[in-house]
């Protein structure tokens, strides 16, 4: 009796195999991405629904840290995602520290020798107001 090669699956080479768990791990990677950049979309689309302003502001460290690390190590991929969705709009990472009354600051511009000795949460803005 034969084995028909075809119903078990395609061939693979040893270079195939090789990359198969990091082309795993970027496909995970993606669908990952994908998932943060969906939950942002709708949040977005909500406040141009319903609300006044024309920003949002996304805390990565809202889902934990692991992800928050997830999206900074990730920073640039979430960017260009977002601008895809969103051309046009202007969309940036920005660094904010805690002012009086519990309000939030951008000090993004401010000397990095500063920043140091700053409690600061990094954030997404998406801003459509141009």
């Amino acid at each position: 009796m034969n084995i028909d090669f075809k119903k078990i699956g395609p061939s693979i080479t040893a270079n195939e195999l090789q990359k198969l768990k990091s082309k795993e791990a970027e496909k995970n990677r993606w669908l990952a991405i994908q998932n943060i950049i969906k939950e942002i979309y709708n949040e977005v689309i909500n406040v141009a629904k319903y609300k006044e302003e024309t920003k949002f502001v996304y805390d990565p460290s809202r889902r934990g840290e692991k992800t928050e690390k997830f999206i900074i190590d990730n920073k640039t991929d979430f960017i260009k995602s977002l601008e895809q969705l969103f051309p046009n709009s202007s969309i940036h990472y920005k660094s904010f520290a805690l002012g009086k009354k519990s309000k939030m600051c951008d000090v993004t511009d401010i000397d990095e020798e500063i920043k140091k000795s700053l409690n600061l949460k990094t954030m997404i803005v998406i801003d459509w107001s141009a």
